[in-house]
């Protein structure tokens, strides 16, 4: 009986792991980093480090522009709400810009901005010299 439980269990754990239909990139992970980082780093110097960033996989539209939703951590009900804040961050080739979304306007606002060195460049300013003494 055990056997056979374990190999039941086994089966279906194979089944689900060929239905994962998601495969993200190198390349994907990376941005996602990258506008992570940013994000944080913005709330942090606004002294907003308070809220929590979830990204927002249902309003993603393409592969460069990711979308972000960051909330206060604590919620108590009954009292006044901080908003929820939204980010859209986009990369093209290298530069990747944060925009702060605000819904009652449909306006963005860029609030940050950061050009990433090409690898040849950073293998140029990264690259062993020699040195003399």
């Amino acid at each position: 009986m055990n056997l056979v439980f374990k190999c039941s269990l086994a089966g279906v754990m194979l089944i689900l792991t060929g239905c994962d239909t998601e495969t993200v990139t190198s390349a994907q992970q990376q941005q996602h980093f990258i506008c992570k980082s940013l994000i944080q780093g913005f709330l942090r110097i606004q002294t907003l480090g308070h809220y929590q960033l979830d990204k927002d996989d249902k309003i993603a539209a393409e592969l460069t522009q990711l979308n972000y939703i960051v909330q206060p951590e604590h919620r108590q009900y009954g009292l006044p709400q901080q908003q929820r804040l939204r980010f859209s961050c986009l990369q093209q080739h290298n530069l990747v810009q944060v925009r702060l979304i605000d819904p009652s306007h449909a306006q963005a606002q860029l609030v940050l901005s950061l050009a990433i060195p090409s690898s040849a460049h950073m293998k140029r300013l990264t690259a062993y010299t020699w040195t003399a003494r």
